[in-house]
């Protein structure tokens, strides 16, 4: 089981902030844990695809700790679904290959950046990554032949994470088929 957690207080008792997810020994996999302090979410990639999150409602709060921070083991104590541990242990059995950490939540974009460096780095297999469209602002004369939908028109080019070819099927819900007579 893969779990990512964070410890909150709530009304006066501590308790985890849990995501887990299944995962199959002898397999490499890479995972991502994005806590996003704007909206107090926190989510869990497994191979690029969202697995779960939680979130902090206003009862709870996360605070910063002076002590130490275990990543593939327990250090000192810790807190499971249901259960507290004091001590060090639980270590991960495997290979990390790889950890890096960001003082603020990434964006979309660099967060598909992040999982496609991950998985060309250690040899494992991402999600295909959602293209990212920007909203563009057109205008077309009679004496246009034809323009570039995809490029920076005032709000960014769009583009595919994955490299994949970009193509319009629809226009704010509209099918291109309807909208070109």
């Amino acid at each position: 089981m893969l779990s990512a957690s964070a410890w909150i207080f709530c009304e006066e008792n501590w308790g985890p902030l849990v995501v887990q997810e299944a995962i199959t020994a002898n397999t490499a996999y890479t995972a991502t844990y994005l806590f996003d302090g704007s909206t107090q979410t926190m989510n869990l990639y497994v191979n690029g695809s969202p697995v779960g999150s939680d979130t902090i409602n206003d009862a709870f709060a996360l605070y910063a700790h002076g002590g130490d921070v275990g990543i593939g083991a327990m250090v000192d104590k810790s807190y499971f679904l249901g259960d507290s541990q004091n001590g060090n242990g639980f270590y991960f059995e495997g290979n990390i290959g790889e950890i890096t950490h960001f003082d603020r939540a990434l964006d979309s974009g660099e967060l598909s950046q992040i999982h496609t460096y991950l998985g060309d780095r250690w040899l494992v297999t991402q999600a295909n990554q959602p293209p990212i469209a920007q909203d563009d602002t057109i205008s077309v004369t009679p004496s246009a032949n034809s323009f570039d939908l995809f490029a920076d028109n005032g709000a960014g080019a769009d583009s595919d994470p994955d490299n994949g070819t970009l193509t319009v099927t629809e226009v704010n819900g509209v099918p291109l088929q309807e909208m070109v007579r």
